[in-house]
């Protein structure tokens, strides 16, 4: 896995798993593919378009985060908040949703994930 910080949109390589990252606009359509944002806060980023394939997202902080049409195939968001993050037509395939909190979350079909969405969007 990649570890990098994403800094006004502009990627610096990093060891450290401690990224803070909140709020900041990524460039539409981004290769992040396999990058470690493990125990990250990503709260509001915004990854419209973005490739997260095999990405590890575990225990990170991605309330109000932005994924519309982004590339989630094998991305990891093992108990990651995904508290009303928007997924509108993101790719979504075998990615690992295990104990996340996706509640307020708009999913890929535009409905919201109501209360009790943890591991799976509850419609």
């Amino acid at each position: 896995m990649r570890k990098i910080l994403l800094i006004v949109g502009l990627l610096f390589s990093i060891s450290s798993a401690a990224q803070i990252v909140k709020g900041i606009d990524i460039i539409p359509g981004i290769d992040l593919r396999e990058v470690d944002f493990s125990n990250s806060n990503l709260r509001g980023a915004r990854l419209q378009e973005a490739n997260l394939e095999d990405a590890n997202l575990t225990n990170a902080n991605m309330k109000w985060a932005e994924l519309s049409r982004a590339n989630l195939k094998n991305t990891i968001f093992i108990n990651a908040n995904l508290q009303n993050a928007k997924f509108d037509e993101a790719i979504i395939v075998d990615a690992n949703f295990s104990g996340a909190n996706l509640r307020g979350a708009t999913w890929v079909d535009g409905s919201i994930c109501k209360r009790g969405s943890i591991g799976r969007c509850v419609k």
